[in-house]
């Protein structure tokens, strides 16, 4: 008797739970781990009005450890990162999209062998910005062109980029341990500076919430590294959130709307390490999603909301690498040697041409009869003297010219 009791009276608490929870509309993304060195990162997807749970990476067989998705503006389509099966490796990192109204293809967006990680929609929906081998890169998910924003390589690390609301600017975290701060630069490059340094304690997982603000994680004081969530503006004035728990870390967190955050945490009573819940930034209330079976006895982490119904028909999905890509060499400009990848999704006879200036071929690379796949080409700048040169790659019938410059 004392045991039905007491299971009717969880029951009602569930559901009065359930009744309060103030967001009963839209979707979620996240995805679930058991370590982060495990490799078994999986996305998922719950949606409010049908409180439907769906593993999305179910049924992506060629890919592993997807992580860190983000809805475009219009709920359509997520854009994450993952590596191919059994590749795992800090450069074989990539940045796939997935549409929902398409749902049987997943497109790599960066079949290259550099690591690309964090990506994030601009509001066009669009571009994106994200991390690619130590800098900040933007890439457009339609014509698959892509440009630097930042260019120092690892010497100094960006990391977590977040386009603001105008498109103008990246906030992004950079640093190390208790050095780790929050930046901002502008699309070009240009501007590059520091918007939060509070001393002796950690800053980054950046996230806009409006024209003005953002929200941010940063350490409890340089005694007490629990993680706090902060909301702050451009000018460096910051805020703790209530509904923080200085003995757990709040963190990962992405803003829903002038009051409601989702975040993760590991504050007593979780079900895992980390679990997802909704603080009210304005009451300090906080809820579990425990109660929507969404929390497991695993990791629950990069939550993103959509304010959108998202209709899926999960089937056997297919990765889609785009056509031929030949990236842009890096370094560029370069002294010695500089770093060429390029994919083609056919096998072929592959050539490579350097061009001077005024149109004379230089040296001529004959690869033979290439595999489809990621390949990697070393330029070598040891007979040629500074000044601007054209890499022309050739395979079957197909050309594509891009324009290098060696400094001596």
């Amino acid at each position: 008797m004392f045991r039905t009791v007491i299971i009717f009276f969880l029951l009602v608490l569930n559901l009065k739970s359930q009744i309060s929870f103030p967001i009963t509309t839209g979707s979620l993304v996240f995805h679930r781990y058991s370590a982060w060195e495990n490799w078994d990162g999986k996305l998922f997807l719950y949606e409010f009005s049908t409180k439907k749970l769906t593993e999305l990476s179910k049924q992506w067989t060629e890919i592993e450890h997807t992580c860190n998705a983000h809805f475009s503006p219009d709920g359509t389509k997520i854009v994450f990162m993952a590596v191919p099966k059994n590749k795992r490796s800090s450069n074989s990192w990539n940045i796939y999209l997935y549409d929902f109204t398409n749902p049987e293809v997943v497109i790599n967006l960066t079949p290259n062998s550099v690591l690309d990680q964090d990506p994030k929609f601009f509001k066009d929906g669009i571009n994106i910005c994200y991390k690619s081998d130590g800098d900040l890169r933007i890439l457009n998910t339609q014509t698959l062109t892509s440009k630097k924003v930042t260019n120092d390589g690892w010497s100094v690390e960006e990391s977590m980029p977040y386009p603001t609301a105008d498109g103008k600017k990246i906030i992004y975290s950079s640093g190390e341990g208790d050095d780790t701060h929050i930046y901002s630069v502008n699309i070009d490059g240009s501007d590059k500076k520091v918007i939060e340094n509070t001393n002796g304690v950690h800053s980054y997982y950046p996230m806009v919430k409006d024209d003005s603000t953002y929200i941010f994680t940063r350490g409890f004081s340089a005694s007490n590294n629990a993680d706090e969530l902060y909301l702050a503006d451009y000018n460096g004035t910051s805020y703790s959130l209530g509904f923080n728990s200085e003995t757990a870390d709040d963190s990962d967190s992405f803003p829903v709307d002038s009051q409601y955050v989702f975040f993760s945490s590991n504050r007593l009573g979780t079900k895992g390490g980390w679990d997802l819940f909704l603080g009210n930034s304005k009451t300090g209330s906080s809820w579990t999603l425990s109660i929507f079976g969404v929390n497991s006895n695993l990791h629950e982490l990069g939550v993103c909301y959509s304010p959108f119904s998202v209709v899926t028909s999960i089937e056997q999905s297919k990765i889609k690498k785009p056509d031929i890509i030949l990236d842009q060499n890096y370094p560029n400009p370069f002294n010695s040697s500089s770093r060429v990848n390029f994919y083609i999704p056919q096998s072929g006879n592959v050539k490579i041409d350097i061009i001077n200036s005024v149109g004379e071929l230089v040296k001529g690379y004959e690869f033979g009869y290439l595999s489809s796949g990621e390949h990697t080409f070393i330029l070598e700048s040891s007979f040629l003297t500074s000044g601007i040169y054209y890499y022309q790659f050739h395979i079957n019938n197909t050309t594509i010219t891009k324009k290098c410059v060696i400094v001596k």
